[in-house]
């Protein structure tokens, strides 16, 4: 970011679905950044769950490179390390890459623990945090 632009000022809302499930609105839009059906289980049935990452890393040398449309509140990252720790033997080097513009939902996220509970994770607070701080977000 040069010095003429402005930092980003974002403040995305948190919104709780009626089945307990939170996601963010982004400010300038409105948009919720999940269905209702909240941000883990749409990770599992339309991120994590189709791309099997955990089989596809089947030796030393396997490599893969997955691609996330924005961070959010990181369900889909998350949940692919989540399914890749219970796989002992995924094997290999996995590359996450995101196309996130507006990492305030992400520290939004961070900043509300109880609503978003797959961050507390202190195992990936660093890392999470170290994201804001990056105009490319890269596991």
């Amino acid at each position: 970011m040069s010095s003429s632009t402005p930092p980003r000022t974002a403040n995305f809302r948190v919104l709780t679905h009626p089945n307990g499930t939170a996601t963010l609105v982004d400010p300038e839009n409105g948009q919720s950044m999940r269905s209702r059906i909240g941000p883990v289980a749409e990770a599992d049935l339309v991120y994590s769950g189709p791309a099997r990452i955990e089989d596809r890393l089947n030796g030393d040398g396997s490599e893969h490179v997955l691609y996330d449309v924005g961070m959010g509140t990181a369900a889909n990252a998350l949940r692919t390390l989540e399914r890749i720790r219970k796989k002992p033997e995924a094997l290999g080097r996995l590359e996450i890459d995101s196309f996130e513009t507006k990492p305030e939902g992400l520290a939004t996220a961070i900043g509300n623990p109880s609503e978003f509970p797959w961050l507390r994770d202190g195992s990936l607070e660093g890392i999470l945090k170290n994201l804001l701080d990056r105009s490319e977000v890269r596991f």
